[in-house]
């Protein structure tokens, strides 16, 4: 078959055309994926934040994360083997997966510091992957050893008190804590009737040890994080 070449000018021209397109439609997107100011200072308005300006469609587990992935090869799963599962996508910031671990009744409780109180972040389960998708300023805790709050975005607060060594090679205790936190350690008191397990590293000195806590309750036969908590010695 015999194809006609097109006239050079028409091709330049309809070039220009589609690059000029190409452009505008980037210089809408770009528009469109701008962050929202917003004042992030109570649970509320981040939970606001998130509920307007962050995409749904990362909201929907596939079948191959969280418990149908699980329970696939395993019919009588335990709390070590959904922290493993956990851990795993933690190490993979798999925030997909984690959600789908979470429970949109059961709101997750995310801390630097073992402990507690009533100002205590935390964000409605259905909500948890959505703060990978905001870059605002968050207060994460009241007042750290600085005598400051703790606010950072997602991103930073992730690198600092999530992920921030490997806690997949972590040695794993289960609803029982050492003494060794120089904070009070009320995570018990404020996760009643739920399973806690620690994900504790030793370090290269006594005192360079780091531990990430991870909550779970039982709902309808089922493990779901309800809290994810970081530790480590403080001066």
């Amino acid at each position: 078959m015999h194809i006609k070449p097109m006239n050079k000018g028409l091709t330049i021209g309809a070039l220009f055309i589609i690059l000029l397109s190409l452009s505008c439609s980037t210089e809408t997107n770009n528009a469109g994926n701008q962050s929202l100011p917003v004042d992030v200072e109570t649970n509320d308005s981040i939970k606001e934040y998130v509920q307007n300006h962050a995409a749904d469609t990362n909201l929907m587990p596939t079948p191959n994360f969280g418990y149908p992935f699980i329970e696939s090869f395993n019919e009588d799963v335990t709390v070590e083997d959904v922290a493993n599962y956990l851990l795993k996508r933690l190490q993979e910031r798999n925030l997909l997966a984690i959600s789908a671990l979470t429970h949109d009744e059961l709101p997750v409780k995310i801390s630097p510091k073992v402990r507690l109180d009533s100002n205590t972040f935390s964000i409605d389960g259905k909500l948890f992957s959505k703060l990978a998708l905001t870059n605002e300023t968050i207060r994460w805790y009241g007042m750290m050893a600085s005598g400051e709050p703790l606010e950072l975005n997602f991103e930073d607060y992730w690198d600092q008190y999530v992920w921030n060594k490997d806690y997949s090679k972590a040695i794993l205790t289960f609803n029982k804590f050492e003494n060794r936190s120089s904070v009070e350690n009320n995570i018990k008191s404020h996760f009643p009737d739920c399973d806690i397990v620690e994900a504790f590293l030793k370090g290269d000195q006594e005192l360079s040890w780091q531990s990430l806590i991870l909550v779970f309750k039982v709902h309808e036969g089922k493990h779901y994080l309800v809290g994810l908590i970081h530790d480590q010695h403080e001066i």
